[in-house]
């Protein structure tokens, strides 16, 4: 497991569209309260910590609710 994150190897760069930047935030508060709740990071776990972020659905990735697909479904596929 690497420990060492090497901070000097980062890159940032602006965002081309705000809903990802709204995604980005909503995932770094998601991530927040799951470590909190963890009792810290040093206490967090890694594979709950990444089903829960993976369980987040978001709409810049295009998601749409199944409520709203089946009402765009005609009525005789219902």
């Amino acid at each position: 497991m690497c420990t060492d994150l090497e901070p000097e190897r980062v890159i940032l760069a602006r965002a081309a569209d705000r809903s990802v930047l709204g995604c980005m935030n909503d995932m770094a508060f998601l991530c927040g309260n799951e470590i909190t709740r963890s009792g810290g990071l040093s206490r967090a776990g890694f594979v709950a910590l990444s089903w829960s972020v993976r369980r987040n659905l978001n709409r810049a990735h295009g998601y749409r609710p199944p409520i709203e697909l089946t009402a765009d479904r005609p009525a005789a596929e219902r």
